[in-house]
């Protein structure tokens, strides 16, 4: 055992020894490029660096695919089927708190439960109904900047903001498809200014919603053009304020400016590199990958903003590292990936290889 961990140890250092190497030369030579160009055309010097900060990224990308992928190890697996503490009913959100803390939405228990790494249950709230603190099939959470856990409450067509002892904070909740309405509101997701993004999937659509209940921007429509949507499920924020939404029915993921421009694009149907069919959950790593819960091909695809399958995790059993219909999928402050392995009534904690320190 000692003899083989070495060994990948060792395959996993010279590997990155050599994308690394790959890659500084091709950035020298991007540099060089862009520097030749920025000379012959004036004023490009600013579009030039972005250029180049593009073919960089996508380059390591590609370097990092083509790369050996040794090192995904199952970290924890937490959960089993049941309405018990420490047991889930078709867990469809995960989150993260600040103490490292995985918020999961209980779905079919119509709860949230706060565990610790160890799989230990800390806290829990919530039970079926529709008064304030009950829940009905709610399937996303996120925390915001105050610890608060934000909960769509799928079935209920609002979101409630909940204090972790389970205290109603506020509510958005209106069932319709205006401004500031939600028909079966599935993922959800703070950005760096506090709003709420919402997957209001019934209405096929995103909105940008303020804690008072305010729609500052939606996006999307019904259909399969850019910029629109069909199921949207998931929903993450990028460094760059972008909204990255998993397009559940049209089985691709999109990247979308605040104001509803799409600014990429990527996937098709299928179980290939870099396919889906039907993502619910998405999420950012350290590095600005997306990590992809490619729901019914039951795996875990990591790839790059422009669509470049980077990595991937996983195959349908009920085994460690194993999954049947993932949903929801987290980033840890360690950089592992927390996996709401659905139909396995658990969730699974999954180390990435790294290639790079």
């Amino acid at each position: 055992m000692q003899a083989r961990c070495l060994d990948v140890h060792i395959r996993q250092v010279c590997g990155r020894r050599s994308v690394e190497s790959r890659l500084e030369e091709l950035e020298k030579k991007v540099d060089k490029l862009i520097d030749r160009v920025s000379a012959l055309v004036p004023g490009l010097g600013e579009v030039g660096r972005e250029i180049s900060e593009e073919i960089k990224a996508e380059a390591r990308a590609l370097e990092i695919s083509k790369a050996d992928t040794v090192g995904w190890e199952v970290c924890q697996v937490i959960g089993m089927q049941g309405s018990g503490d420490d047991q889930f009913k078709y867990p469809y959100g995960v989150a993260i708190d600040q103490e490292g803390h995985i918020i999961v939405a209980d779905t079919n228990n119509n709860r949230v439960q706060v565990m610790s790494r160890d799989g230990k249950m800390v806290s829990k709230f919530g039970s079926e109904g529709s008064a304030d603190g009950q829940f009905k099939y709610p399937q996303g959470v996120a925390i915001d900047q105050e610890g608060h856990i934000i909960v769509a409450d799928t079935y209920n067509h609002r979101v409630q903001v909940m204090s972790r002892d389970g205290k109603m904070i506020c509510k958005l909740v209106s069932l319709g498809s205006g401004d500031g309405q939600f028909k079966y509101p599935q993922g959800v997701a703070i950005d760096q200014e506090g709003h709420i993004i919402v997957a209001d999937q019934g209405n096929n659509r995103v909105q940008v919603m303020s804690r008072d209940g305010k729609m500052i921007s939606k996006l999307g429509s019904e259909g399969s053009g850019d910029g629109q949507f069909n199921n949207p499920w998931g929903v993450a924020i990028d460094r760059e304020g972008h909204i990255i939404v998993a397009d559940y029915s049209n089985n691709r993921v999109q990247v979308m400016s605040r104001d509803g421009k799409m600014i990429s694009k990527f996937g098709s149907e299928g179980s290939g590199d870099g396919q889906f069919n039907n993502p619910h959950g998405v999420a950012i790593d350290q590095e600005g990958h997306i990590i992809v819960a490619d729901t019914r091909n039951h795996r875990v695809q990591v790839m790059s903003r422009y669509g470049r399958m980077i990595s991937k995790f996983g195959s349908e059993g009920s085994g460690d590292g194993q999954f049947m219909s993932p949903s929801g999928v987290a980033i840890d402050h360690e950089g592992h990936i927390i996996v709401a392995d659905t139909y396995n009534n658990r969730v699974q904690v999954i180390r990435m290889p790294r290639l790079f320190a």
